[in-house]
């Protein structure tokens, strides 16, 4: 099995054989964002 190092590995289920399993993978997008004249959280 190929997983890349950037994805999440979430979740784990065993068959009840105990010869198989399933797993969850993915990869989140992750966005950095900068607001310029932002009012802010009303603090």
């Amino acid at each position: 099995m190929d997983i890349s190092r950037d994805s999440d590995v979430a979740g784990f289920s065993l068959h009840p054989d105990g010869n198989r399993f399933a797993i969850g993978v993915g990869t989140a997008k992750r966005d950095i964002w900068l607001l310029e004249g932002f009012a802010g959280g009303g603090h």
